[in-house]
């Protein structure tokens, strides 16, 4: 039984992450293709997918951001709401379950598709 309960999650698993490609590659996209192709020959295989999951990856980003009274921790926790604007700059929206906002951010692809992440402007929403 556990056996199979382990099998039917293996399965489970890759639908959600299939799910939530699409979903990112459904919203509307500001860059365009060749900005798209520019990212990919710099080694980001997916931008709208792995830009967004990178930087999912990097909560301390949000440490510039004083921390909420309702004592949460902030993260980009939803990936739609992180939206790549050029072939240097995202807008995401952040949360702690209590209070959210915007922060632009700079990045840059290093060798092998690493990004590297600058936080440049941010704001609460009140």
């Amino acid at each position: 039984m556990i056996a199979q309960i382990d099998s039917l999650k293996a399965l489970i698993k890759p639908t959600s992450e299939v799910r939530e490609e699409f979903d990112q590659r459904a919203r509307p996209v500001l860059v365009n293709s060749y900005q798209i192709k520019k990212l990919q020959r710099g080694g980001v295989s997916d931008p709208l997918v792995d830009i967004a999951r990178d930087l999912q990856g990097h909560p301390e980003l949000l440490s510039v951001i004083p921390a909420p009274e309702m004592g949460g921790k902030f993260g980009f926790y939803n990936p739609l709401g992180i939206h790549l604007l050029t072939t240097k700059w995202v807008l995401a929206e952040f949360d702690d379950g209590h209070g959210s906002g915007h922060m632009l951010l700079e990045f840059s692809v290093r060798d092998s598709g690493k990004i590297a992440w600058k936080p440049l402007l941010w704001a609460t929403d009140d």
